[in-house]
This record gives structure tokens, sequence and C-alpha cells, in this order.
């Protein structure tokens, strides 16, 4: 929960501070938060095992990346999306592909 301190002696009550005491999520929180929400609306992770991108994008989602299906590209030729993609990785969420790599917090937004 946020808080704003207001300063009484100023005509129109002006904001003094912000007092933020919210917790800060850990790393591996913000992962599992991001994978629960990409797992929850079926997303599915298209890439090559070869493409550093899609390494990149793995990684950063860390051990929980193992939950979201991913597709490799390479192996899937016959694949109708797979034939479609322009770029690795690329997203398939709520039905829509998103081709590059995202951040975690982009990745969230976008499941939710």
């Amino acid at each position: 929960m946020s808080y704003i301190i207001f300063d009484p002696l100023v005509r129109g009550m002006a904001p003094m501070a912000l007092i933020d005491n919210r917790k800060e999520l850990s790393l591996e929180d913000k992962r599992e938060r991001v994978v629960k929400a990409l797992v929850a609306c079926g997303a599915v992770m298209y890439g090559r095992e070869t493409c550093k991108y899609t390494r990149q994008q793995r990684m950063e989602l860390g051990d929980t990346a193992a939950q979201v299906p991913f597709v490799d590209c390479d192996g899937n030729p016959t694949d109708e999306t797979v034939k479609k993609l322009e770029r690795h990785p690329t997203w398939k969420i709520h039905g829509i592909l998103y081709p590059g790599a995202y951040t975690p917090d982009d990745l969230y937004k976008i499941a939710k």
C-alpha cells in the first residue's frame, strides 16, 4: 500500500512525500508469477534451441521456464504456426503471436 504525506502548512495540501511500503518480489517470485500467468492463459513459446535470443529468453525465466510449453522450430517444420514465424523466439499468448523476446514484466502484462 502506498501513502501520500501532505504538508498542512501549504495551501491546497501539496504532497510532501510518497511512502511505498509494498513488498518488492524476489527474482524467483517474479519468475514464478510470470510463468503461472503464461501457463494459465495457455501460452506457448516458439523458438530454436540454437538461437541465442531463444536461449536468453528462457534463461530470463530461470528454472520455471520448463513449465511453459516450448516448440523447437527446428524439429517441427510441418507445424502451421512454425511456418508463419518471422522471428525467434515468438510467443503465442491468447491466440496472438508476439514475435521477439520480451521482459518478464511485459510477458506478465500480456498474459494477464
